[in-house]
């Protein structure tokens, strides 16, 4: 037990390493460097201004014909961490609110949607609730 508290969060470990050094937020369109590092695309463009051209923000190298290339797998890893720390895939809101219709989570822009608009949604909390107390109940029927 006492191994398992001193143990790092992975989980955190790994969303540091999906954060742009320049807005410190998960990349968005991620390009790589020459160099190897990693920004979002609108962040190091705008930092570079109309050149076009410029220096790596952490290492200094210059980049004289900066060619972005876009990081795809960075962005999936990025897309993977989002719905592991329950981030809707469209929206990228917190999924907060449960659907009893579908059995899904929804953010709050998929709520309003024309597709949830008329169901039954709760917040995840009394969701979870309701199914705890479901199963409890049927559980001592049985025994």
């Amino acid at each position: 037990f006492a191994a398992a508290m001193s143990a790092p969060n992975w989980g955190e470990e790994l969303q540091d390493e999906l954060v742009c050094p320049i807005c410190l937020e998960s990349f968005k369109d991620p390009v790589i460097l020459d160099c190897g590092h990693n920004y979002c695309q609108v962040c190091i463009t705008d930092s570079w201004g109309v050149s076009g051209t410029g220096v790596c923000p952490q290492c200094r190298k210059p980049l004289p014909e900066a060619e972005l290339r876009p990081n795809k797998q960075v962005e999936a890893v990025v897309g993977i961490a989002r719905r592991l720390e329950g981030e809707c895939k469209k929206h990228q809101d917190d999924l907060k609110l449960y659907c009893k219709e579908d059995r899904t989570l929804l953010c709050r822009v998929c709520r309003e949607s024309r597709e949830h608009r008329a169901h039954t949604v709760l917040p995840i909390e009394a969701a979870a609730e309701e199914c705890k107390v479901g199963y409890l109940g049927r559980n001592q029927r049985r025994g």
